[in-house]
């Protein structure tokens, strides 16, 4: 087993993945259909509750939902990682199943060397800083609330 999947059996690590996605897609149908008409609707983020301050996810979720009708510059606005994580959601399920289906561990791989990758050094600086400017974005477009 891939050192990346940190010990976990083939089955386990996509059954992992595949619950994270089946949570991520019924978080995305209660915002589309529950949260749609009740704006008032939960949050799931303890920074932001806590602290006032929006963290560098905040607006995700809503920026999924302008990309489901269409509205690509509002779910940039919102928060770009909206577009990954639709990429993510549309990917990721399909992929389980292409490997489940040919007997192959091609996800695992991807997750291993991804691993490998953001261990280098500028690569991590990189990531730091696009979350740091996800951040002030955040920041500068939800502002703070107490």
């Amino acid at each position: 087993m891939n050192d990346a999947a940190h010990g976990m059996s083939r089955s386990r690590f996509y059954g992992v993945v595949l619950l994270m996605t089946v949570v991520a897609y019924a978080w995305v149908g209660y915002n589309a259909y529950v949260r749609a008409h009740d704006a008032s609707g939960i949050s799931i983020c303890i920074v932001r509750s806590v602290t006032g301050v929006p963290c560098p996810g905040c607006g995700t979720t809503r920026s999924v939902m302008h990309l489901m009708h269409g509205d690509v510059l509002d779910a940039l606005r919102s928060n770009p990682l909206g577009i990954a994580a639709v990429i993510a959601l549309g990917v990721i399920p399909w992929w389980i199943v292409v490997d489940l289906a040919t007997r192959r561990s091609s996800l695992i791989g991807a997750y291993t060397w991804s691993n490998r990758v953001l261990r280098q050094r500028a690569v991590m600086v990189g990531v730091l800083f696009f979350i740091a400017c996800l951040w002030t974005w955040n920041i500068y477009n939800q502002g703070i609330s107490r």
